[in-house]
């Protein structure tokens, strides 16, 4: 907020105006651009009370033994909502726009909320209550480590405004039809459904269709689905950043899996590792070579035969990964012409050929930002090379090669 000061014919500040000015400024309470929560002073505007209400419902079906939801009880808290922890609100309406209740990611105890849903909300049935909520944006509910359960998503269907949606460790394996609902979110563009115990997508439709074709994220890895996914994925081709698809068990060629994204000129991540895909590099990348990928991984798929020219192309990858395949043959010197690669995986493959030489194509003008390297378990031949100057700190890119 910029100070605007009235001058008059003597060029001096009005002190009249600029009294009530400063006033006007002492009588405000910033709570943040935008949104406020706990964490803030949120005296300026209070939650709505229909929402709170809401709120209040959904808190019943929940079994919090480790008092994270404590603030939702306070006495000097307990009438404005957007002071509960986990709650924030818009300090212009009043609105919910994001509820956040998940756990930390690692650790023994990955949700403050360590118990599963009382029954009196049979798993997460009844919190189809949320759907009053209209104006909330984010919803996470995540990394609960199956201690939570959906038989459908249902809650889901009012929640017109909902742009980011984190259930990561939901047991969702009871949702057969959870493809329908999020297809009627239109303002969705984050989701995360990180084994979920998601299994073959079930969906009276064939594929993805535009009222949620604004997803730029999309985890769905540590599930296990199969390729019948593609159908529905391809409408989101030209909206997609990132795509996270590791861990499944998608199978057969990765140019068939991906013949219908033919858009895919925003896609800077991409995870297919972990899959059954087979077939060889040259042919399998058709679909992405016009993309700005940043991020590849292919790592223990079935991929076989040489890389030849494969990646030549992705000029902006710096993290590329091909472990755990079936590779052969020598490194071809266009991959050192990548020249933004700072890690780089072809351990436990089968490519051959003599070391030095392997070496000089792959440090091509990558040399100077290459930080990791591995290419153990392969058939490289030959003796080392002399090291010149400083050794990184994270250690010669290759001290971890198996020559024989």
């Amino acid at each position: 907020m910029s100070l605007v000061v009235v001058m008059i014919n003597d060029q001096r500040p009005n002190k009249y105006l600029l009294v009530l000015f400063v006033l006007f400024l002492l009588s405000m309470k910033w709570v943040g651009p935008g949104f406020s929560s706990g964490a803030g002073d949120t005296n300026f505007i209070r939650c709505r009370e229909s929402e709170r209400q809401e709120l209040l419902t959904f808190r019943q079906g929940l079994v919090d033994n480790r008092g994270r939801l404590s603030s939702w009880e306070r006495e000097e808290d307990k009438n404005d909502c957007c002071k509960w922890r986990g709650v924030w609100c818009s300090n212009r309406t009043g609105h919910v726009i994001k509820l956040d209740l998940g756990g930390p990611s690692f650790g023994p105890h990955r949700s403050g909320l360590s118990d599963k849903l009382s029954p009196s909300l049979l798993e997460l049935n009844h919190l189809e209550s949320l759907g009053n909520l209209s104006k909330l944006h984010h919803l996470h509910l995540g990394s609960f480590r199956y201690h939570m359960k959906a038989e459908n998503l249902d809650l889901l269907l009012h929640l017109s405004s909902l742009t980011h949606l984190e259930m990561s460790s939901v047991d969702l394996s009871g949702a057969i039809y959870w493809v329908d609902i999020i297809k009627r979110l239109p303002s969705l563009s984050v989701l995360l459904l990180r084994e979920c115990n998601l299994f073959s997508v079930t969906s009276p439709s064939i594929s993805f269709v535009n009222t949620s074709a604004s997803i730029s994220t999309l985890d769905l890895s540590y599930n296990s689905l199969d390729s019948t996914m593609f159908r529905w994925l391809f409408n989101l081709s030209s909206t997609l950043f990132e795509l996270r698809l590791g861990a499944n068990q998608l199978t057969g060629s990765i140019p068939d899996a991906f013949r219908h994204m033919t858009s895919l000129q925003y896609l800077q991540s991409l995870d297919l590792s972990g899959n059954m895909f087979s077939g060889k590099p040259s042919k399998l990348l058709h679909n992405l070579r016009g993309s700005n990928l940043v991020e590849l991984r292919l790592a223990a798929n079935q991929l076989e035969g040489p890389i030849q020219d494969a990646f030549e192309n992705m000029t902006s990858l710096t993290n590329l990964d091909l472990s755990f395949n079936q590779l052969e043959g020598v490194i071809p010197k266009s991959l050192g012409n990548l020249c933004n690669l700072q890690s780089l995986d072809l351990s436990i493959n089968f490519f051959s050929g003599n070391l030095p030489h392997f070496l000089h194509n792959l440090f091509g003008c990558a040399e100077d930002i290459l930080e990791s390297s591995f290419l153990n378990e392969n058939q490289l031949t030959g003796p080392l090379p002399d090291i010149e100057g400083p050794i990184p700190s994270e250690g010669y890119p290759v001290a971890e090669s198996t020559i024989q």
